[in-house]
Order: structure tokens, then sequence, then C-alpha cells
């Protein structure tokens, strides 16, 4: 009785020590392919941006693409990524054409996603949408608008309350943009204006990026350093048409390209890219014969693991989060001390190409790290969030082995808009402010509006501003002074992540006899007055990796409660439990090639 109990207990240890499964990427993809294409992408270069997208996903995630004009196509079936779902979608892409009748947006993404109600934990759920177009269903325009409205109204809260993210892209300024914000702000996605196509396989590759946790590493001056641990790894090289073909070199200095790569490589070559595929890659500096691009990417397959807390895709003015990194081992961060002295994290933000700041980020319990020791580094992010786009690219050295991360994301200045109509009437002036509430940045059930309104000669009102059918509006009447009035509006609520929003907005100067006004542009925060980052210690004279034969202690690879568990191993493996401990045990460990001993 009493072995039967420790069995059961042990065998739930085993459960609990098991690592979390990471969510899978599920993305799915609709590609307008109505008439209007012929004219914004003549070349159909809808296809090869497709092709880049497909063959970058993963191994293991979920994927599919449909086509819409008047009907709505599966041009790759949904399913989990591998060579033969790759194979379909280089068939799929073939197919994108620019022969639609209309433009059927609110049927392509019911029917993209028609299994997305409730959220699931296992999945990041990502609805990638390219339209040239308005909403078109019938020649009778009600039709169209009843559509739109069904997106709007019926799609659009199923899509946030399953937890997916849309990310719209529009190939036109005829495009209907309003529509493609509203979809990408209220599901935090990200939205991009194109103004030809010949920026589509950019886009794809943000777009992809947003919706894909591949890790990279740093690719600098067309040369990447490749470690021991990575098993797979994807190149992708912009270049012109009419360049010249890229080349690869290896470490050992072997050169090769698309028409004589080794056994092991992939190439596949597009008027605008490579995309080049080595498996079990030779260790050591490789180097990229072509034109450097600053779009240019290496993304690997290993079992070391740069993880990154997610940033929201659009956040508020004001607003402070800790940014957290660590590096791990088969889904464990790693916490071994003499491993972690050698590495460095450092965080490099970028708004544009005129701003830039880097830190350190750090593991001693000070500077916002919470917790020292513990292998994960964090930093305090806030004064340098201003508004607009950044880029965040967390960066890893250790030295013998190199990783990164990046994300975008967009700074609001506020979480509403606020519209302004002079209306006098007489001897009288009057006006009507109309808030039009961010669905992605607040929750319009907690808003409260308040108005400010001072006169010319120095006299102040306050008003609440009421919700109404038609929205949140205010009519001030009976202004009977001439001159220039002044109106601040401030918002109080919750952000979508349940924080707490009081902002108060830029004044807003207008008469209302004379019609003028003067809404002045959004509030930009400071550059931070942050201290500079502090210096990296130098490298110790050797720290090469192991060689093959180096063997961890034995506590690195047996959990303690298993030093006598030959006959307990044996049972465990009758169970799903056992099964994937043992996979642990016998797959190839970091911890050989990085050397990760004890403390």
């Amino acid at each position: 009785m009493f072995a039967r109990i420790f069995f059961v207990l042990v065998l739930t240890s085993a459960w609990a020590a098991l690592p979390a499964a990471e969510p899978v990427s599920d993305i799915r993809v609709l590609i307008d392919v109505s008439g209007s294409m012929k004219q914004n992408d003549p070349k159909n270069l809808r296809r090869p941006a497709l092709k880049l997208l497909t063959g970058l996903l993963e191994t293991g995630s979920k994927a599919g693409v449909w086509t819409f004009g008047q009907y709505v196509n599966l041009q790759v079936p949904l399913g989990s990524v591998d060579d033969a779902w790759r194979q379909k979608a280089e068939q799929g892409a073939k197919k994108v054409h620019s022969r639609g009748l209309f433009t059927n947006i609110e049927e392509a993404i019911r029917q993209a996603a028609f299994d997305w109600n409730d959220p699931d934990p296992a999945a990041e759920r990502h609805l990638i949408l390219l339209t040239d177009g308005m909403v078109d269903v019938s020649k009778d325009a009600a039709q169209s608008d009843a559509s739109r409205s069904r997106i709007i109204d019926e799609l659009l809260p199923r899509l946030r309350q399953a937890g997916a993210k849309v990310h719209t892209i529009a190939l036109s300024e005829n495009a209907d943009r309003g529509l493609l914000e509203r979809l990408s702000l209220g599901t935090d996605g990200r939205f991009e204006q194109v103004e030809t196509s010949e920026e589509l396989n950019r886009v794809f590759l943000r777009m992809f990026e947003s919706a894909s946790r591949r890790d990279t590493v740093p690719l600098a001056d067309n040369r990447f350093n490749v470690d021991k641990s990575v098993q797979e790894m994807t190149l992708l090289i912009f270049h012109d048409e009419d360049a010249e073909p890229t080349r690869l070199v290896s470490p050992k200095g072997v050169e090769f390209g698309a028409g004589d790569a080794p056994p092991n490589a992939r190439w596949h070559h597009e008027g605008g890219y490579d995309l080049i595929t080595v498996e079990q890659p030779e260790a050591g500096g490789w180097q990229v014969i072509a034109q450097t691009d600053e779009d240019n990417r290496v993304m690997v397959v290993t079992n070391l693991r740069l993880k990154v807390s997610d940033l929201p895709t659009h956040i508020n003015l004001g607003e402070e989060f800790h940014l957290q990194a660590s590096l791990q081992q088969e889904g464990e961060v790693i916490q071994k001390k003499k491993f972690l002295e050698l590495v460095s994290i450092t965080l490099v933000q970028e708004k544009g190409i005129q701003k830039r700041w880097s830190w350190p980020m750090k593991d001693n319990g000070m500077d916002g790290d919470g917790q020292p020791g513990d292998g994960v580094f964090e930093l305090a992010l806030s004064e340098t969030l201003e508004s607009g786009e950044h880029q965040l690219v967390v960066e890893v050295d250790g030295y013998t082995f190199s990783r990164e991360h990046r994300q975008r994301v967009t700074v609001h200045s506020s979480p509403v808009e606020v519209e302004l109509t002079p209306n006098a009437e007489g001897a009288l002036g009057g006006a009507t402010f109309q808030v039009l509430p961010h669905e992605g940045l607040i929750q319009t059930d907690s808003m409260k509006l308040t108005l400010s309104l001072t006169g010319p000669a120095g006299q102040s009102q306050d008003f609440d501003i009421p919700s109404t059918e038609q929205g949140w509006a205010l009519a001030v009447q009976g202004l009977a002074d001439p001159g220039e009035y002044q109106a601040v509006v401030r918002v109080e609520g919750l952000n979508l992540r349940g924080k707490p929003i009081q902002q108060e907005l830029p004044a807003i100067r207008f008469d209302p006899f004379t019609g003028q006004t003067d809404i002045p542009p959004p509030p930009v925060l400071p550059p931070s007055a942050r201290k500079a980052p502090e210096p990296v210690a130098e490298p110790p004279a050797e720290t090469p990796l192991p060689s093959e034969s180096s063997e961890p202690e034995q506590d690195e690879v047996l959990n303690p409660w298993l030093a006598g568990g030959g006959l307990l191993l044996a049972n465990l493996l009758l169970f799903g439990g056992g099964f994937m401990l043992f996979r642990r045990l016998r797959s190839p460990s970091v911890d050989l090639e990085l050397n990760l001993g004890e403390d």
C-alpha cells in the first residue's frame, strides 16, 4: 500500500516538474483577389509575399490561407506546418489572382475564424488580412453597409473574446482604412498602409514577426554566428531584382548558392528575396555575400531559447511596463550562476531613425528587477515610450552564443479623439463636443469624461460629457462673450489591461462666433533622463564551447527523486508523463553544449 501511494506521489511530482507547453501559433491569412488588384498589384506581388510568409512559419505551428472576392476559397488547408504543408502553400500562392467581382471581407473572416469563439490558452491566434478596397458584397450599397456593420458589431467582439489579434494591410488609398484600423486596434493587432505592392514582402515580414515567436541571431555586416545548440537556421535575404546571386560562406570557408547548395540546405529564390534553410548548420561564423539590408534575418531552431515578455501592440502614453527576458532550456529558465555570469542582455529601443536608447537588463534585484538570481532579467520601461511606433530589440551576448528578439509597439497619445463644431446662433455662440473612444485603448463602459470651458474673460465652468445613442457628446450653448474660448477634456477609465487611465488632453481653442478652431497636436513625453548604461565586464580570457565529450554533473540530468529510480522510471514510462520525461533525458541537452555545470 505504501509503495502505491509513493508511486502516485512521484508520478504527480513528475507531471508538476514538466514545463508548461508554449502556446502554438495559429495564423490564418486572407488575401484579396478582387479585380481592382490589377491596378494596385499589377505584378501580382502578393504571390511572393505569401510564399515568404508561409516559408518563415515554424514547423509545428498551425496555419491556413484563404482568398476572397465575391466568394471565399480555401487555398491552403488549415493544418500543422511541415514540409508537406509548405508544398501546399507553394501551390496555393500560385492561385492568387485578380479576377474577383466583389470584396466580401465579412465572409472571408467568418470562414477563416470559423472555430474561434472562446479563448484557447494553448493557441496564439492571429488573422492577417490584406485588401485594397472597401466592403463590397453587392451592387446594392445598403447590403455592403450592412455587411460592414456586422463586421464591427458581431465579428470584432467575437474575435476579441476569442483572444485573436487581427493584423490588417491596406494595399491602396481606396481601402477602408477606418475599418481596418478598427479591427487591428480593437484586437491589439497591427495595421499597415502600403503605398505600392513592392513593399509587400517587408510588410509580411513585420506581420510575421508580430505573429510568431521564432528565435533569431544577430546579423551585422552580413556576418552572424551559429552555436552548437542550433539545429536549423533560416535566412531571409532581401535583394534588388538585378542584384548578383546571393551566396553563403560556411565557418570552414565553403561557399555555395542556390545552384550548388549542399544536401542539408533548401534554397528558395524570388525576385526580391532569398529564403534559405540549413539543417544542422556548422557551428561558427557565417558570411552572407549579398547587399546588406536592415530587414535581413537569421532565424534558428534551438533548445537554447530567448524568452521575452510580449508587450501590447498598442499602449497609452504614460504607461509603464516591466520587460522580462530569460534564457530557457527545454522550456525551463536557466538559473545557473556560472552560466549567467557569462551572459549580458541589452534592450535597444528605436523610434524611427532619429532616436535610439540602450540599457542593460539585470538580474540583480535592482533597477526594476524583481528577484535576484532567478534567471529573469528585467527592466522598467516608461519615459521613453513617446507617442509613435517603437521597435524594441532584446540582444543577448553569451560570448559563445547570441540571440535577439524584436517587437514593435505603438504608443497612442490619447485613448480618445475630440471633435469640435462651433455653432453660433444670432447674438449667442455655442459649440458641440463629440468624443470618439478607441476601443483597443479604453474600456468604454468604464469611461468618464468631463469638460472644463474657460471664456475670454477668464470665467470657467465644468461639464460632464454624457453617453448618448450617438456616442459621447455635449452641446454647450449661450456663449455671449465674443473672443477665444478654451476647452480641456479630461478622461478617466480603465484600459484593456485593467490599469487606470487619468489623462487631461491638450486645450482646444475656438471662437464660436467666427468658427475658428485650434486643436493642438497630440502630447509627447520628453526623452528619458535615464543614467548611461553600466559597462559590461570583459569576457574571461577563454570561454570556448566545451568539447562533445564534456559530461554534466549527475544532478543536471536527473532529478534527486530519481536517484534510485531504475524500476520507478520503468513504471513512469507506462504513463504519458514518464514518456515525456524520458524524451527529456534522452534529447541533446544545452548543458552539454554550453557547460551549464554546478554553481
